[in-house]
């Protein structure tokens, strides 16, 4: 059970990291492309907590679900959209494997 709790430890690290250097990357192609922040993770916290068209809870809950790297429907969304997306989830997924792969070594 501790090499569970342990393991899951690594990953939240891991996670954090690469939500921080996702965060980076989208900040810099956003004053790259002068695109506006996304409000999707806000918006599906607010759906979640029942709050669909709360526009003050989805900008309350906007940056917690960005960090809890919520979801979105991707089907829905323009040719450019997706490739900025996938784009950005390629930096999260290598940054997070470059920050859980060195921890799990060195606690191995």
């Amino acid at each position: 059970m501790m090499k569970v709790a342990f393991t899951l430890g690594l990953g939240l690290a891991a996670g954090t990291a690469g939500t921080g250097v996702l965060t980076v990357s989208e900040k810099i192609e956003q004053r790259l492309t002068g695109r506006a922040s996304s409000t999707v993770p806000g918006q599906v916290g607010a759906a979640v907590a029942g709050s669909k068209d709360d526009e003050v809870a989805a900008q309350w809950l906007n940056t917690p679900v960005h960090w809890a790297h919520g979801t979105a429907w991707p089907w829905k969304w323009r040719k450019q959209e997706l490739v900025t997306d996938l784009f950005h989830k390629a930096v999260y997924a290598i940054a997070t494997s470059a920050t859980f792969e060195p921890l799990r070594r060195a606690t191995s």
